[in-house]
């Protein structure tokens, strides 16, 4: 499943996963709110992101919150709060074709191994477990800076 708004991709992308004939396995959802976002994420295992720059990459610590295996490449702040292997899978920044591969064959292990995937789960989960989820915060915020009247400190 591929979340998140179309980019000017979409025809292409979807071609793409036509011609490798994988239209029943991949699914493009565009934008969604939050909550059908953890909807979704509630019935996954793994979060998939290969950027190349980041800065904190929000999504992935929510997505360690909920209890999903980041699949990442360390770019920006990920590589301080995640751990190859330990909290994370981490796949080379400029990744080959072999390292690709590689990346594949591990998740692939931790499907094979669910006692495996659920360490590194509950390392991930535990990484961020006294921290609130960002949405969450914003609104503490912004609570914080009305006051009971509603009215600005």
């Amino acid at each position: 499943m591929l979340i998140g708004p179309d980019g000017g991709l979409h025809d292409e992308v979807r071609a793409d996963i036509a011609a490798r004939g994988l239209d029943h396995a991949i699914t493009l959802t565009g934008p969604l709110t939050s909550a059908e976002i953890a909807s979704h994420a509630a019935r996954a295992s793994f979060y998939v992101q290969t950027s190349h720059y980041e800065g904190m990459a929000l999504s992935v610590m929510e997505a360690m919150q909920a209890g999903l295996v980041p699949v990442i490449t360390p770019a920006g702040e990920i590589a301080r709060y995640t751990t190859d292997g330990e909290n994370a899978v981490w796949i080379p920044p400029e990744a080959s074709p072999d390292d690709d591969l590689a990346t594949v064959e591990r998740i692939l292990d931790l499907i094979a191994h669910p006692d495996t995937w659920r360490e590194i789960r509950a390392q991930g989960t535990a990484r961020l477990d006294d921290m609130p989820l960002y949405t969450d915060d914003i609104m503490a915020a912004a609570a914080d800076v009305l006051n009971v009247d509603g009215e600005p400190a």
